[in-house]
């Protein structure tokens, strides 16, 4: 503050070019910590410049904005190399949250790499405070954070975004942009930060994943941030995430293609998308993952779980015993197909027959045959083929033609003509859907019949039920079937007279044909056994 008076005096010495600094005078100037720029530590005999200023309360003179210029005993400082240009780069500190300009001239014959622990002395060239006298230290000697060892549970409020680039500088960009919550000891909500570097993987986060971490403190600024970040399994569990399976079909440099089972088209995929960071992959691995649209791809697979061998199938049994019969028999070249038709919800529908679908060495199609099969479905395209195919044996035995009596082997006689006169009696045996198996008095054998030649509603009948029917086909072809089925009233068919021997012991040394599919013949046999088991 200047005086508004002028005062008079006499000059005692001139003033010269370079004159000394204050004619061996000393002026002890007050400071504190905030007037330090730069966050620097001044010592004693540290060289400084500074601003004067006076208090307007007491008048007494004060040093403000000092800087440091040539430190007395230089301060080492410790950081990280964290940028890296063409000859100048960036420190981040150990001592402050703060970046330090460097240039490669100050670090002498060592090379600086990214990521180097470096230590240095910070001088003011230009009004900016840069690093000098740059050495590098044992990896590992910098430590910014403390990292607890108890892994908690949490919830992604805002996931990364990877797509931040253009011409925002990398100086301008939050370093720490996701958010995480979890609970507390107290059971509070708590919500901590989190960096590109936290993450096991480059994988994508989405809001609302359930996630472990480790909690991190910055040794600085005592900033609390979520690091070791892992996705769970629950969070595939909990949400509408539809999720895709598929194999791995081709690995280039760091890309590579998957073959979805939905989906009729090859997927492009990263691999920083795969959740095990530690696996190798290989093609031919099984796969789930979620498909994202993409501008450049159309799509995209992330969020990439390997899964056990074995696990998917690109195929799918969506209708199983299927009554049908051979229009066209399949040839034994895999390229030729043949063809099935076959009722199904009331539509006559037709589906292709592959030889490679069943052995067609041990089973010889002809046209008209009937057969049973299931229905598979490839999933990719919806296309339908038959598999598993029967064929229907007793349609394809033929019925003995003996010289005994009508009354024994009616059945077989009549069997000759395209449908019998004469009307038979049996037992269904079996139902199946859209067919049945009528067993004969004889129980020697089963007949089979389709629900269309069932007089009245062929939904009624069950297992047991008393029915009369005719015979249709020819003992010539070996197709035989039954036609015209009418349900008959319980205990229209008189009851086989039991035996005066008693209650028998035995032992079953054949079974049925339908507990053993692949034994000629029909009934059971049962050995009879002394009352020693003999």
């Amino acid at each position: 503050v200047m005086s508004e008076e002028r005062v008079i005096g006499v000059v005692t010495t001139e003033a010269r070019i370079d004159p000394s600094p204050n004619r061996g005078e000393c002026f002890f100037l007050p400071f504190t910590m905030s007037d330090v720029e730069g966050n620097v530590t001044v010592a004693s005999g540290d060289k400084v410049s500074f601003q004067m200023a006076t208090m307007q309360r007491s008048g007494n003179l004060v040093a403000r904005t000092i800087r440091l210029e040539n430190p007395a005993a230089p301060v080492k400082y410790q950081g990280v190399v964290n940028s890296i240009k063409e000859s100048f780069g960036f420190i981040e500190r150990a001592d402050v949250v703060k970046e330090i300009f460097f240039h490669f001239s100050e670090s002498g014959n060592e090379d600086i790499a990214l990521g180097d622990d470096v230590e240095f002395t910070i001088q003011t060239r230009n009004n900016k405070e840069v690093a000098c006298n740059i050495t590098k230290l044992e990896p590992g000697t910098v430590i910014f954070e403390d990292v607890g060892s108890e892994y908690s549970k949490g919830q992604v409020l805002k996931p990364l975004d990877r797509h931040v680039g253009g011409d925002v500088s990398p100086r301008d960009v939050d370093p720490l942009p996701g958010r995480v919550k979890y609970r507390g000891a107290d059971r509070s909500e708590i919500e901590v930060p989190f960096g590109e570097k936290d993450q096991l993987g480059d994988f994508t986060l989405r809001h609302g994943d359930w996630v472990k971490f480790l909690i991190a403190v910055d040794r600085r600024d005592k900033l609390r941030r979520a690091t070791k970040i892992e996705l769970l399994d629950e969070s595939f569990e909990v949400s509408d995430e539809r999720r895709e399976q598929g194999l791995i079909e081709s690995l280039k440099n760091g890309f590579g293609f998957l073959t979805c089972v939905d989906r009729d088209a090859k997927i492009f995929f990263h691999f920083s998308e795969c959740l095990d960071v530690g696996r190798t992959l290989a093609i031919g691995d099984e796969c789930e993952f979620t498909v994202t649209p993409d501008p450049d791809t159309l799509y995209v697979a992330t969020r990439i779980k390997h899964l056990q061998k074995e696990t998917i199938k690109f195929e799918l049994i969506i209708h199983k015993n299927v009554f049908g019969e051979v229009q066209v028999p399949p040839a034994q070249s895999p390229e030729t197909t043949g063809r099935i038709t076959y009722e199904l919800n009331n539509t006559l529908l037709e589906i292709p027959l592959r030889p490679k679908d069943f052995n067609f060495r041990k089973l010889v199609l002809s046209k008209g045959d009937f057969v049973v099969f299931d229905i598979n479905q490839l999933k990719s395209t919806k296309e339908t083929n038959a598999v598993n195919v029967r064929l229907i044996k007793d349609t394809n035995e033929a019925v003995e033609s003996t010289s005994s009596s009508s009354s024994s082997d009616t059945e077989g006689n009549n069997a000759k003509s395209s449908t019998s006169t004469s009307p038979k009696q049996g037992y269904i045996a079996a139902l199946k859907d859209g067919f049945g198996f009528i067993e004969t008095l004889r129980r020697d054998k089963e007949i089979f019949f389709h629900f269309s030649n069932v007089e009245g509603k062929a939904e009624k009948l069950e297992v047991g039920t008393e029915v009369e029917y005719r015979l249709s086909g020819s003992s010539k072809e070996k197709k035989i079937s039954a036609e015209k089925i009418r349900p008959l009233p319980k205990g229209s068919i008189s009851p086989l007279e039991p035996s005066n021997d008693g209650v028998l012991n035995g032992k079953v040394v054949r079974t049925l044909r339908s507990v053993n599919p692949d034994q000629d013949c029909y009934a059971g046999l049962i050995r009879v056994c002394s009352e020693e088991g003999q």
